[in-house]
């Protein structure tokens, strides 16, 4: 696997019943979605025959694998993963789509016998080179945050952003909003990571200079009653 290619794995309490038979004994049950990358970039779901842990022989058995049907090398499906109610959201930050390593995030659906399709692939809005839109992905219930941290100073040169979608229906993803935050400067690489619950979305800028070069922030985004994501806080380390 690349460097910066990250394995992520996502499963809520709310969907992750485990019923024991015992101790040293296998489960009898794993009903989570798990998510894992494999070094051909493809995602298995749905882990079966697990151990309990500290059990040598636990065997993961991946029930399906989502590739991407337009694949070309370098794309880093993967890099990225979000999982929630039924959909799952895959970066693809490196993808040469429309441009050089612009980015795109494939979304799945899926259903109860752990049949996907994919059925929307989203490209970065401003359709401009190197913006990696896809680095970090947050997926909750209809609303998805993507991340386009950008690749330092590459040219064109950008703060980097990030593009929240609002799911409107079947395979129809609208973009309701891209975000910067309010002291932006270039080469922040402001996107690198993103998470999100509710109405809050929290943002990081891993090459922000708060009181040293390349110190990092933290920004806070929320969600009004009026549908608009503002900015509300800035997270900084203690002195």
């Amino acid at each position: 696997l690349r460097g910066q290619a990250a394995c992520r794995a996502q499963a809520g309490a709310r969907s992750m019943p485990i019923l024991w038979s015992g101790r040293g004994q296998t489960f009898h049950r794993v009903s989570a979605m798990l998510l894992f990358l494999s070094c051909q970039f493809a995602v298995g779901l749905s882990f079966q025959n697990v151990a309990p842990p500290g059990d040598e022989s636990i065997k993961v058995e991946p029930l399906v694998r989502l590739l991407a049907s337009d694949a070309a090398p370098n794309d880093n499906l993967g890099h990225s993963i979000a999982f929630d109610e039924g959909l799952i959201a895959l970066g693809a930050s490196w993808r040469s789509e429309p441009r050089q390593n612009s980015g795109v995030v494939y979304i799945f659906e899926g259903d109860r016998d752990h049949r996907w399709s994919r059925h929307t692939k989203l490209t970065v809005p401003d359709r401009q080179a190197w913006r990696l839109f896809g680095y970090a992905v947050a997926l909750e219930g209809s609303t998805l945050a993507v991340g386009a941290p950008g690749n330092a100073c590459r040219s064109p040169q950008t703060s980097g952003a990030v593009h929240v979608f609002q799911r409107i229906g079947f395979g129809i993803w609208e973009r309701v909003a891209s975000l910067v935050p309010n002291d932006a400067r270039m080469c922040d690489e402001f996107g690198f990571s993103v998470a999100l619950e509710d109405d809050t979305l929290v943002v990081g800028a891993h090459l922000a200079d708060t009181g040293a070069a390349n110190a990092g922030a933290v920004y806070v985004f929320t969600r009004g009653q009026d549908g608009v994501w503002r900015e509300s806080d800035k997270l900084l380390p203690n002195a």
